[in-house]
């Protein structure tokens, strides 16, 4: 009776414990969900969802935006206000199942426009879909383009499309198509809008970049301004260009054979044709995008954290970085007008949220709140975290769990022979080792690494107390019991011990190093 009220006591003891590490946490993670991403970005507000495969595009709608996203074979358009609000929202199914490749989002009058990339079996389309101002399809008309190597969307206003020797720039403003001759072969082009004129940037086969402008259908002469070689040994990431009206801003990543590569950064003066190139390494930027800022090259990428982040550069120095996206999952796909940003969130195979953010002070009052999203995404965190603890135990907990237990197997083969007094000093001397050899791979992993970046585990001191003497009390109780009874196989009395304390050490530190 009084051993089953023993073990009763350690039963409640393991569960508070539980209990305790669950709910501290959960306080934790709520806490982190009322944090905005930065002090200069609002939370995020869901929007949207699909399969979202392309990026997304972006454009101001009166006092209100409009943001488009493929969902798969489909089309989603949405409608919301400067504080996230959603007005209204149309799916809308493409007619070419061959699949969505590029995406422009234009108007013109009181009519919305779609134009998409996509592409067959040696063939590639352009699929124009109309939209009247509550977002439901009016027509749709496709068209085949032979030879076409790019297609960009700059704004609003203009799209551009290319084959070997022509830029294409589709002007809705004006409603015509400026076709522009390049003499020699070219294979990237892209776009940006500065002040009231375009800019376009193009490579040629003469391995120089190029650029124009672009103005109510009139072009200017092509001024080269970098030469970055395409070959065997070196080849580069598809450039992006942002501006700051006077000047505008280059960067690719330039890749050497073996896959080292630094980032080449280039500020080119509008007028003159004046440029200045630097030099960036270890940054790693995804799914890059250039904007118009007043205050340097306005880029927004997808941080090696799985973050979207805004970042200005000016004069070869990034002199402001701050976070867009907070949410732990993988952040892609992200645009940016002035202040409202949107960004897609992994949330399983294949789908994801589509969130919107701003910089607007009315915005950040409105959302920067704990919200009850918040705490049900804190819940969801904890409860996955949870589950990874079973992951963990096979990544994690067999680094102590199987020598550990391996050795116990074959000191069992002797421990029989031995009287009880050494039978309990051996159990001690394992115990002893058990805890160091937790703590060892628990400080080896989470520390050394710095993967605890939340709560009081941060401290190194304090994790590893709270280790040894959660692990000191198991191994503890459970020594008490084989005192009172040395019987049995040493392996068999060893492995409960070993298996409880692994299990809360994985429960108190997998969630706060996730």
């Amino acid at each position: 009776m009084k051993g089953l009220k023993s073990r009763t006591k350690f039963i409640v003891y393991i569960l508070v414990l539980i209990l305790i590490f669950v709910g501290y946490q959960f306080q934790q993670q709520v806490e982190i969900m009322r944090q905005p991403p930065s002090e200069k970005w609002g939370k995020e507000v869901n929007i949207s969802n699909g399969k979202v495969t392309r990026n997304m595009k972006l454009i101001k709608y009166g006092y209100n935006y409009i943001a488009l996203h493929n969902d798969d074979f489909n089309y989603k358009i949405i409608e919301f206000d400067y504080l996230g609000n959603v007005i209204k929202a149309n799916e809308i199914q493409s007619d070419d199942l061959n699949g969505i490749y590029d995406l422009s989002l234009n108007l013109k009058d009181d009519f919305i426009y779609i134009n998409a990339l996509t592409k067959g079996k040696d063939v590639i389309y352009l699929e124009t879909l109309k939209l009247n101002n509550n977002l439901q399809l009016i027509s749709c008309e496709t068209e085949v383009l032979p030879n076409n190597k790019c297609f960009e969307h700059i704004d609003e206003n203009i799209f551009i499309t290319s084959d070997q020797h022509h830029i294409e720039i589709h002007d809705y403003k004006t409603g015509e198509t400026k076709k522009v001759q390049v003499p020699l072969a070219l294979d990237e082009v892209m776009g940006i809008k500065i002040n009231d004129e375009y800019l376009i940037v193009y490579h040629a086969e003469d391995e120089y970049f190029y650029y124009f402008t672009y103005n109510n259908g009139k072009i200017s002469e092509a001024k080269p301004f970098l030469k970055v070689k395409k070959g065997v040994s070196t080849s580069y990431n598809q450039p992006v260009i942002a501006s700051d009206g006077n000047n505008f801003y280059f960067i690719t990543d330039i890749i050497k054979k073996g896959g080292y590569f630094n980032t080449l950064f280039s500020q080119v003066n509008i007028q003159s044709g004046n440029a200045s190139k630097y030099v960036f390494s270890n940054l790693i930027m995804k799914n890059l995008k250039g904007f118009y800022s007043q205050d340097g090259g306005r880029f927004i990428y997808t941080s090696p954290s799985k973050q979207v982040v805004d970042m200005i550069i000016k004069d070869g120095k990034i002199i402001e970085e701050k976070n867009i996206s907070r949410l732990s999952s993988l952040n892609i796909n992200s645009y940016l007008i002035d202040d409202i940003a949107i960004f897609a969130n992994f949330e399983s195979k294949d789908f994801y949220n589509v969130y919107v953010s701003s910089i607007g002070e009315e915005y950040k009052i409105k959302n920067n709140i704990l919200r009850k999203v918040d705490i049900k995404m804190a819940a969801e965190k904890e409860i996955k975290s949870l589950f990874n603890v079973i992951t963990y135990f096979f990544l994690l907990g067999t680094a102590w769990v199987l020598p550990l237990f391996a050795a116990a197997c074959i000191y069992s083969l002797i421990s029989f022979r031995l009287v009880k007094k050494n039978k309990i000093k051996s159990y001690l001397v394992f115990s002893l080792i058990g805890i160091l050899f937790t703590t060892f791979e628990i400080f080896n992993y989470y520390y050394s690494r710095r993967l605890i970046h939340y709560g009081i585990l941060q401290n190194p001191i304090i994790g590893i107390s709270v280790s040894v003497i959660i692990s000191a009390s198991i191994y503890g109780y459970y020594l008490y019991k084989y005192n009172k009874d040395t019987e049995g196989l040493f392996m068999e009395r060893f492995l409960p011990p070993l298996l409880v304390d692994t299990l809360l050490i994985l429960v108190l530190f997998v969630p706060f190093g996730l």
